[in-house]
């Protein structure tokens, strides 16, 4: 019984140190990605930086391509992640405070506890869509295509419009872009924070922009 007991907890153990080298090898790419774009990152300098062998790379992610896919599904799910679109969608909230709570999700770069691994993300995301887009864009939608049920569902239920219906796809992409935008404009093209725009983006600014976005998605409401 004993030995049983030793082999399990030397079993946790490796399996706990294998996740901490995953998230460490990750969290590595991202920090070097978003200073100078992956291309330009070898997978030497990541595995340096982590404190693992040349080896880890393949190990845990399959392939220096694994990882990079592994890295850009970081950085989408800490900007929109699936599990937070199921439990919205599940959420006992109106339609509107749904959304309202999208919103709030999106513009998280404003707040300046908890959101290093956002403000990250958003480095990655904006160095690999400019710089690497012809790579980054296809992986980027294949891991997007999982959570687009989800947000049809959100404005669905908030328009009462059909998922075959293009005015509930054009709502959509009318009432979420102009946060991503303003996501993007508080980082330069090459991933450093535009420190000069964030002070004009005040909570009077942002509820403006809110108003603005819920008129625009109103127009196309069945319901009344």
């Amino acid at each position: 019984m004993g030995d049983f007991v030793q082999a399990e907890s030397r079993g946790k153990k490796k399996r706990r140190d294998g996740k901490l080298t995953n998230e460490s090898l990750l969290l590595c790419a991202a920090r070097l990605t978003a200073r100078k774009g992956f291309a330009a990152v070898t997978s030497k300098e990541i595995c340096r930086m982590a404190g693992t062998n040349l080896a880890a790379v393949n190990y845990h992610f399959g392939s220096r391509e694994g990882l990079y896919e592994a890295l850009i599904a970081y950085a989408h799910n800490q900007m929109v992640s699936e599990n937070m679109l199921k439990e919205l969608v599940r959420a006992e909230l109106s339609p509107r405070e749904k959304l309202e709570r999208f919103l709030d999700n999106i513009l998280r770069f404003s707040q300046e506890e908890g959101s290093d691994h956002y403000h990250l993300a958003l480095q990655v995301w904006l160095r690999e869509c400019f710089n690497n887009s012809q790579v980054v864009l296809p992986v980027m939608q294949r891991i997007a295509s999982v959570k687009v049920p989800w947000l049809v569902q959100l404005f669905g239920d908030y328009t009462g419009r059909q998922p075959d219906e293009p005015l509930l796809y054009s709502g959509m992409l009318s009432f979420v872009a102009p946060f991503v935008l303003l996501n993007m404009g508080t980082y330069m093209v090459d991933g450093t924070p535009q420190n000069a725009l964030k002070q004009y983006i005040t909570p009077e600014f942002v509820g403006q922009m809110k108003e603005f976005a819920f008129a625009g998605l109103d127009s196309l409401c069945l319901r009344q």
